[in-house]
């Protein structure tokens, strides 16, 4: 599943419990709008790298929530 095949409902409530840092929330919102690894790199003035880092953190967060 990709960010992008989140509802709205689904976004909000991971916004609100996944207390994502502020690179997280700019990238969670970026994906979630459909753009790829690299558009959000370049979106967000990163390297791939660290889109793909972050996002690893993104995921595990998201996990956390649903495991509860």
């Amino acid at each position: 599943m990709k960010i992008c095949d989140f509802t709205m409902p689904e976004i909000e409530k991971y916004r609100a419990l996944c207390n994502f840092t502020s690179d997280e929330r700019k990238i969670f919102d970026t994906l979630s709008c459909g753009n790829t690894n690299e558009q959000t790199a370049e979106i967000c003035n990163m390297g791939v790298s660290t889109v793909k880092r972050i996002k690893n953190r993104i995921w595990t967060k998201i996990e956390r929530i649903e495991s509860l």
